[in-house]
């Protein structure tokens, strides 16, 4: 499995694959909200191809934990049909190194904690995270990027998650 850069051709791709994966009330949900006039971060555009085709994607955005420059990672997206591959997984952990060695420090998300927390990711609100459009408490993670110990403590950021520029 190659990981590409996701490109602005891969716009109208893109959008299909994440009406395939979340459905048409996807962009009612909180983070695509908050995603709202914000651009991806170019060097976070993450793809995967399968004979030409966009079978998988992530992407990363500027945001604000109050105050405090963040990353929100999402939407991660397989296709259907190949979800369970190890697609997601992989999109993830190289988006997240990626991330972390481009000097990122927190990332905010909103998703399903059993699935998240493989990675480091764990629950925003005892931190004092919060964000608008009250997503679930349980489902809105953090992680600390540049943080080396095992816990990933999310010490230093806290507030309300906002969008940014780039």
């Amino acid at each position: 499995m190659t990981i590409d850069t996701l490109l602005p051709q891969d716009a109208a791709s893109n959008d299909i694959l994440l009406d395939k994966a979340f459905g048409a009330g996807r962009h009612e949900k909180a983070a695509s909200r908050l995603r709202n006039g914000l651009e991806i971060l170019p060097q976070l555009g993450l793809c995967v191809r399968s004979e030409g085709r966009l079978i998988g994607s992530l992407a990363f955005w500027p945001i604000q934990v109050g105050g405090t420059p963040a990353i929100l990672l999402g939407p991660l997206a397989v296709e259907p049909g190949r979800q369970g591959l190890g697609i997601g997984k992989a999109l993830i952990a190289a988006g997240l190194k990626r991330a972390h060695d481009l000097g990122h420090t927190y990332c905010v998300l909103v998703g399903d904690p059993a699935y998240y927390t493989q990675f480091g990711f764990q629950a925003a609100s005892p931190a004092g995270i919060v964000m608008p459009g009250n997503p679930d408490p349980k489902r809105l993670l953090a992680l600390n990027l540049q943080d080396d110990v095992a816990a990933r403590a999310l010490l230093g950021v806290s507030g309300m998650v906002a969008g940014a520029r780039a």
